[in-house]
Parts: C-alpha cells; structure tokens; sequence
C-alpha cells in the first residue's frame, strides 16, 4: 500500500507537544496513549483534487506490539521510509502512524497549518474531519476513528502519502476516551495466575476498581484483583486465574450510557467508544493451528485447534491437493510432509495414490523449539477393481504420535525411535495403499514377563490406535497389514525406547501433551536370538543374530510350519501367531489357506525376545505358500492377472518374452519351415477366477507392426494343468489346411468358447510361431458372463405400458425407447423353471395404489429400468436393462447431472443436438472428462454407440 500526505495552506494551532501511545510494554510515542474511535463514514477530500499538493509519499512495513498496529519511531515499532517531508518552508518528522484501539493515529513533530488529505493503503482521511485526544498536550496530533487499517497489513508493504490544501486547518473536536490492554502474556499454564494491564488514553475517567470488576467480561477465567496502577487512573493490573487450560479471554466493552453500572465515562460525559479486548492462548498455543485446509475437501471431524487427527476423501481421480496450514501464532512455522509435490504451484501440494490413503503431516514449530503434529488421513476412491497381484499389502503412509518422528518410507518396514519425556501412549495413525486392506496393531512391553500381546486400542475414543507405553522398558508396536482377501500380509516395526536423556524445561503442546526439546538415541542392548528355523523350509537370508527380517518358501500342500528358536541365558521369546496345534511338538503356525486366485499366499510370523533390562526385539519371518496354479506353469514363466474393465470383460496386453514357453509342445507343428529360423511357443499364463456357472469367450490378438496379425494359439486348463479347451488361429491357412499341416482345425471365428463351472482356471496365451524369431506384441480380451442355455434365468417376455419391448428376445439384454410418458408401467416374466425364477424390477414401484410395477420416468436424460432374474438354486443370475430417453436442455437449467469418478448415459436426438450437464468440481483439482462413443475401447465402463461424440465446452 501506499500512503500520501497531503496539506493545506495556512492552519490553525493544536495546542500540546508531545503525544505517546503504549504497545504493549513500549510507548509509541513518549509515554502515554492517544485516543482513538470508529467511524464508518468516508471523508471527502478538501476543496478539489487540483487544490491538493502532493508533500510527501512513502513505503510504510506495519509491525504489531500489543493492540497496536503500524509506525512508531519511539517505540521502534515498524519501518516508515522516508519519515519526514518539507512544506511551506518547514521540517515535519512523522513519528507516530498506528491503529490503535479502534482508531488511526498520526503524531508529526510540528503542527500542520494547512488542512490536509492522508492516504493509508487507499484510504483517505481528511485533517479537518480529525478529533484531537483529549489531554496530551502534542504538536500535530490527529486521530480518525475507524478499524482494519493497518492490522490487516502487518508484513506487508503499504504507501502511504500526504497532500495540503488551500484550506487552513480549524478547530477540532475532542476524541472520546479510549482503552486497550498491554504486558499481555503469550499464554498461561492452565493452573496459575497471570497478570496484564488495562491502559486508558486521557486521565481522570470515572474509573474504580469495583466498576472495572462489574465491566470487564472474563471468559474462560476469574478476574482476582483489580489494582490501580498509576495515581491519575490511566493504567490498571488485573490478575486473572484459568479455569483450565483453554484459552482465556478479557474484554472491557464500550459503552452506550454514563449511568449503567460498568459504564466508562469522562468527567465531561465523553463514552468509551471501543471494545479492548485480549485473548491469552492456554498450554501449547504456540504449537497449534489456527486453520488448515486441505484442497478445500471437508474435514471429520471439523477443524478444532485442539484435535490433532483428521480423516478426508478426495474425489476419484485426484492426484494432488493443497495443504494450507496456518500457525495460531506469527512466530511458530508450520511444515507440511510429505514434501511439496509440485514446486511451480503455490502452496504445499500433496501428491495422492487412487485407491489409496496418504498420511498428510503438519508440524507446527513454536520459536522456543516446542512441536505440535497434525495429521490428515485422505483417501481417494479407486477408478476401478484393485488389481493385487502377489505383491503383500503396505501402508502408504504411517505416524506415530508420542515418539520421535520416524520419517516414514514406504520400503522400509522396521522403525526404531524415542518416546517424547512424559509421554505414556503412542498414537498410531496409517494409511493404506490399498484401501481394501486391513490394519491390526499389536503392543508388545518390555517390562511385562510373560510378553503378552495387546490388541486393543487403549483410548477408543481418541482418533488413531492408542498403544499404552511400558512403564520400564521398551515397547514394541506390530503394524499388521492384511490384504483384502486374507491371501497376503506384512508387518511393520516399530521399537519405542523409553525416555532417557536429562529433562530440559518441557514445551507444551496442549493438554496433557509435552515434548522436551532434548532428543535421546535409542539403547543398543536389543535381545537377540541363538537361532531361528522352520522344520519344513529354509531361512533367507541364512539365520544370523543381527539379521532380523526372513523369508521362506513352502509348497501348495504345506498348511503349517513348525517355528523353533533358541536364545541366550535371560533372554525370554514368543512366537506370534499362537500355537496352531498344541498337541504337536513345536510351534505350529497354520498358512493361509489359497483362495480361488492362483496367488501364492503370504503368512507373517513374529518371534519377540525380551531380556532382563526389559528391552524387546522382533525377528520376522514371512512364509509364501505356492500356489497349485503356480506349480503347473514351466520353468521361468509367471502367473499373470487380467485386467477387470468393471463390465465383465478382463484384458491384457504386452509382449511375447522369451523366457516363458507354451506348455503344449510346437515343433511338430511347424516342421516344414527351414531349420533355424523358426520360433515356436512364447507364452503367457493367467488365472481366470468365476463366482459361478459362466459363458467365457476368449478372444487373442497378436500382431507384427507393420506387417499385420500374426497366429496364435489360445488354451483353457484346470486349475491342475488338465486341458479343457484350445483354439487355434492360423492367419495363413484355413482349418482345412491346419488339419492336414498340424493335425489341428483352425476355425475362422477368432475365439475360444466355453461354458465354465465356479472355479479357477488357466488361460495360456501362445504366439504360434515366428518366422523371423521375433516376438510379437499381443492383447487378450475375456468376456465373462453369466452361463446363458436352457437351465439359465431368463426371461420369456418383457414389456412396457403392454407392449413388448421392440425386438425381444430372452438372450438380448438392452433395450433403449423414447420415453413413453411421465409414468409407465413395466412387466416381465421368466421362464419356467422348477423352482420358479425370481424376478424382480428397480427403481422400487413408484405407485402401490396402480396394477403392475410403475415407472417415473424422467422429462429429460435416461431413466434406466434394470429387471434382474435369478435362480436361487445355481446362484446364477441374468440382468435386463430398458432405457428410456428425454432430450436434455441445452441450457443452465439443464437437469443433467454427472458426479466426480461417476459416469452419465444420455442420447443425442437430432444432428447438432447438444445435452447439458451440471458438475460438482473442487478448486485447484485436475479432473479428466471423457465423452465414450462407438469407438470406446472394449470393456470401457459406460461405453456409448455414437460414431463421432464431441465435448462442445465446459
């Protein structure tokens, strides 16, 4: 901003010579305090803007000492460049210009004859429309009722200038009393005592101790004494006791009337005309936020200075957010981890995973060095079904309240830190990378014997885990990560030491929460073991007493291991988890049983010692069962995962590797090609997993860029490697030719086709051959659907308002019709079956009172009928789908409508017609948007059948 001081010629005289204004223990001017008002009304400037002469301009960084904002040279309060101007053969030195309560203040060494125009960050004030403080005798004294001047600027650059008028500058009103509080503490303890002072600009109010202690309005406190300080009433010490260790807040109000009680008056019936009041922030103030902000998504709880853990969702698609993140105090810093994930965006952005949850962290620092943590859980949604593979489950982010910080990596699993001094729980807060997952924590101390788990929270009512700490010892913390098909695990480590370093003064972050600032390193005195085995597999890496995490194969066949350990004299062990079959020698740990997936599954197991200083260690074993899939696959292949589209259809695509070859032996086959040259059997391997009794078509595509397709061979097996089905494509003979050449047929349908019962199968890939020796890129599409022939449920007949949808049949399963009317009437009927098919309709009858299942069906945009059969006795079911279109406006009051991650089916009716719709969108978010015709990529959620879609604007 920028201020301008304008004056006019000639004046008049403002008797005094100095003036003061207290902030906080500093005097702005001198030793006393102008008085200040509020006023709302704009002044106009004297006379006309060519009258005014610019004198003076300057660049003004206000500060804030108390209730007091801006300049001051006495008090060395802020920067004023440069302070003084010339004018009609004069010297004026600027030496005061502050708000102070509830008013500006401008004191120049020398009075201004001339009225005047002042401009504080485009705001004017005119001299003649100023009020002189009653009883300080100061040369150039002016004060201008009004708020927010300056005390929205501090930090800030503001201009600020001066211009004088023709006008001479008259007689001015006296300013009413004023008040504002000083020697105010940063904060209290939340149990004793604290005192501040109660400062009045003129003396001689009608001020008593007993009237201020009916005035002031103390919240969250006890006024004690009220003490008057000096002899003419301008300064009063108030001693205030906490009701705890929330914030406490003073104020002495202005007053309307010189006759109620608490009223605060001049001798000459001149009114406070402001409210003083002050806020003194209880324990660990300085460590708080006053606000924080996290891409603008609502936060659970809502903010509160005083909860530390916050839980939010993104939209589906998010891949950043910004944290906005304000200290409660100018002087604390708040830093936001993980680091900023985009450096040419202001702010703090936090890059996010979909389907995951990121543990944003904020640490506010206090400047005595004290810390206080927040952390924001925020999930984002998957686009789709996760895609799990064999890789175990992991957290994407991981903290722990009560210790020192862990600096958290995804990679590593093992974390040893510090409890903070005082402390006596530790909270744990995760993130999953998959939100599917499952999070289990164990407590392990140190100073119990027998090392009996914990595993509940000790404080459910508190946000995060509660892990109570050991009283005399270590304690050891188990993050246990269990996928969500019970397949996988990991476990991450975390070893708290107690706090052993000479305590320093504690720095408190609120209640019943301190940190010292001395940091202590963790004890080296870990137990260890003698030996660690498995009777039924091999350690890797080979056991050593230091090396604490292993690994270890077993077969599908294997259900259980046996755990043997040994360890020094005095040093006590457990194996986690509890003995599976106690009537057998050892400690049996049974493996997760395989699902229906071909996945080898992964047990974790933990082996805790303790030795007698009450120190603990955890050596960790992670066992993989192999799956029966996996043992039918040859020597250096992988079994691989389709892809779910989310609409029955699974995918992959890639390129033929040489490391994997076809189960099915090909040199036979290909025998009339020259020696050498000729390539037969790369191959890919995937688990194909069905609910229930399906119809599964394959259909594999490989081709040479440039050259065009090339042939393949597609193979359907049992779970045991038993061949059910196969299909061979040859591009360059037709079947008749493949049956003489290979002994095989190679119809021209381009797929395989097969009915399948519930169950797990093996769908092998082929390339054929290669001529050349080269490998080929390739893309496999599985349809799956519910099994369709005479035993499935389907429907015989299928109308509307009595009419049968237009070219019925039970095998198609998609109708679309003009909308028919406000309300229809929607009926079918299965097939008959012993027992009968269920069917059912949905949306729910709009209308019990009429016959038959009635429809609302929307003016515009689709309403989309499902009618569902099933048979209760397979499990199988089939789903009917009738749309019904209304044209959408193209207009704001368009009814469409399309949420985030969602998707939206509409019609285009005519040639150029274009189709509203209204989205919710958070600000500062990437978001893709999609119009899918015709040509969308197969098993594309929400594919359309438009040959030449466009997105007009947004």
């Amino acid at each position: 901003m920028r201020v301008v001081l304008r004056s006019r010629i000639g004046g008049s005289r403002v008797v005094g010579a100095v003036a003061v204004v207290c902030l906080g223990v500093a005097a702005l001017v001198g030793s006393a305090a102008p008085v200040v008002g509020a006023s709302t009304e704009s002044p106009s400037d004297p006379g006309t803007d060519s009258e005014l002469v610019e004198v003076w301009t300057a660049v003004m960084v206000p500060e804030v000492s108390g209730s007091a904002w801006g300049y001051s040279r006495w008090a060395r309060l802020g920067s004023l460049s440069p302070d003084r101007f010339d004018h009609d053969g004069a010297s004026y030195q600027v030496l005061v210009l502050a708000e102070v309560a509830g008013g500006l203040y401008l004191a120049l060494r020398r009075s201004l004859a001339s009225d005047f125009v002042l401009e504080v960050g485009g705001q004017r004030f005119v001299g003649s429309q100023s009020l002189v403080p009653e009883g300080l005798e100061t040369r150039g004294a002016y004060w201008w009722p009004g708020e927010g001047v300056l005390s929205g600027s501090v930090g800030a650059s503001v201009d600020v200038s001066l211009s004088v008028a023709a006008e001479v500058l008259g007689d001015r009103d006296i300013a009413p009393p004023g008040a504002w509080f000083s020697q105010v503490p940063d904060s209290h303890d939340g149990t004793s005592e604290f005192s501040l002072r109660l400062n009045f600009d003129e003396p001689d109010l009608v001020v008593t101790d007993w009237l201020l202690e009916e005035a002031l309005a103390i919240a969250g406190g006890l006024l004690v004494t009220v003490s008057e300080v000096s002899s003419d009433g301008r300064t009063w010490d108030l001693r205030v006791a906490p009701d705890g260790p929330g914030d406490v807040s003073v104020s002495l109000g202005a007053s309307s009337d010189c006759v109620s009680a608490g009223s605060v008056c001049s001798t000459d019936g001149r009114m406070l005309h402001n409210t003083a009041e002050v806020t003194v922030a209880g324990p660990g103030a300085a460590t708080r936020l006053a606000s924080l902000d996290v891409g603008g998504l609502p936060l659970s709880p809502a903010f509160d200075p005083l909860v530390t853990l916050y839980s939010a969702t993104a939209p589906a698609g998010t891949q950043q957010v910004t944290v906005d993140a304000d200290p409660a105090r100018s002087s604390s810093v708040a830093v936001v981890t993980p680091g900023d994930a985009d450096l040419g965006v202001a702010g703090d952005q936090v890059a996010l995973a979909p389907g995951a949850q990121t543990v944003v962290t904020v640490t506010v620092t206090a400047a005595d060095g004290a810390e206080g943590t927040y952390w924001v859980v925020v999930e984002v949604p998957a686009p789709g079904p996760s895609e799990r593979g064999a890789d175990p489950p992991k957290l994407n982010g991981l903290a722990v309240g009560g210790v020192d910080d862990l600096a958290f990596d995804p990679a590593v699993t093992r974390y040893e830190t510090t409890a903070e001094a005082g402390a006596d729980t530790a909270t744990i807060i995760t993130g999953l990378h998959d939100t599917d997952d499952t999070v289990h924590i164990v407590t392990v101390h140190g100073d119990d014997p027998a090392l009996t788990p914990r595993h509940n929270d000790s404080d459910p009512v508190q946000g995060g885990h509660q892990s109570t700490l050991a009283a005399d010892g270590d304690t050891l913390v188990l993050v246990i990560v269990t996928s969500a098909d019970s397949q996988r695990q990991q476990i991450y480590v975390i070893l708290i030491s107690p706090h052993t370093s000479t305590r320093s003064p504690k720095a408190h972050l609120g209640p019943g929460l301190e940190r010292s600032p001395v940091i202590s390193t963790r004890h080296t005195n870990l137990p260890t073991l003698d030996g660690l085995t498995l009777a039924e597999a091999t350690l890797s890496p080979a056991f050593a007493a230091g090396t604490t995490r292993y690994t270890a194969e077993v077969a599908s066949d294997v259900a259980t291991v046996t755990v043997t350990a040994s360890a020094p004299e005095g040093t006590t062990f457990i194996v986690a988890p509890a003995d599976a079959d106690i009537d057998t020698d050892g400690h049996q740990v049974a493996l997760a049983e395989p699902g229906p997936g071909g996945d080898p599954t992964q047990t974790v197991i933990a082996v805790i010692a303790r030795n007698a200083q009450n120190a603990v260690n955890a050596y960790i074993i992670t066992v993989t069962r192999d799956s029966a899939l996996s043992q039918v696959l040859p020597e250096g292949c992988e079994l691989q995962h389709l892809q779910d589209q989310g609409d029955g259809t699974r995918t992959a695509s890639g390129r033929w590797g040489p490391s994997c070859r076809s189960i099915i032996e090909y040199h036979e086959w290909v025998s009339h090609r020259p020696s050498g040259i000729t390539v037969t059997g790369y191959a890919h391997f995937y688990e194909l997993t069905l609910p229930r009794l399906s119809d599964v078509t394959i259909r594999l595509h490989t081709y040479n860029p440039g050259k065009g397709e090339t042939s393949t061979h597609t193979v359907l097996r049992t779970a045991d490697g038993t061949l059910l089905e196969h299909y061979f494509n040859h591009v360059n003979y037709n079947s008749e030719e493949c049956q003489t050449l290979f002994a095989l047929p190679c119809p021209a349908h381009g797929r395989l086709k097969a009915t399948l019962e519930a169950g797990t199968y093996l769908v092998e890939a082929v390339q054929h051959y290669s001529s050349d020796g080269r490998r080929r890129n390739f893309t496999i599409n599985v349809a799956v659907s519910d099994y369709v022939g005479e035993s499935a449920p389907l429907l015989a007949s299928l109308t509307v308002d009595g009419t049968s949808v237009p070219s019925f049949s039970s095998e198609t399963f998609l109708y679309e019709i003009d909308r028919p009317g406000a309300q229809v009437t929607v009926a079918a009927e299965a097939k008959t079956a012993d027992p009968p098919f269920e069917v059912s309709i949905s949306p729910a009858d709009a209308d019990e009172n009429t016959t038959g299942h009635q429809i609302d069906v929307a003016e515009h945009g689709l309403t989309e009928v499902t009618v569902t059969v099933s048979d209760d006795a397979t499990g199988t079911a089939h789903e009917y789908k009738v749309v019904m279109s209304g044209d959408h406006s193209a207009a704001v009051d368009s009814t469409g409508t399309v949420a985030v991650s969602g998707s939206t089916r509409a019609r285009v009716d005519l040639a150029d017609d274009r189709d509203w719709f209204a989205v919710d969108l958070v600000a500062g978010t990437a978001y893709a948007i999609e119009l899918l015709g015709a040509d969308t990529p197969p098993g594309t959620p929400a594919s359309g059948t438009l040959e030449d879609p466009k997105i007009w604007g947004i």
